[in-house]
């Protein structure tokens, strides 16, 4: 099965080092994991210059922020 976009995306991160506990990892991955294939998915058709970004970032002892955009029209 083909993506159907029409040139890969530009990726932009702006990432935090982070040591995590593998539990917490893997629930950041697979939620990372789903957000950047719906934005393959769906953002990305018609698309003449995609862009992602991901951002991760630390905003207390016991808290991240992630955030997902991309152009697409929704």
């Amino acid at each position: 099965m083909s993506l159907p976009i029409q040139r890969p995306p530009r990726i932009f991160t702006d990432i935090d080092l982070i040591c995590l506990a593998v539990e917490p990892a893997l629930g950041i991955g697979l939620i990372l994991n789903e957000l950047v294939t719906n934005a393959y998915k769906y953002a990305f058709v018609q698309q003449e210059q995609p862009r992602l970004s991901i951002l991760l970032k630390r905003v207390g002892a016991h808290s991240l922020c992630l955030i997902i955009s991309d152009n697409g029209p929704g």
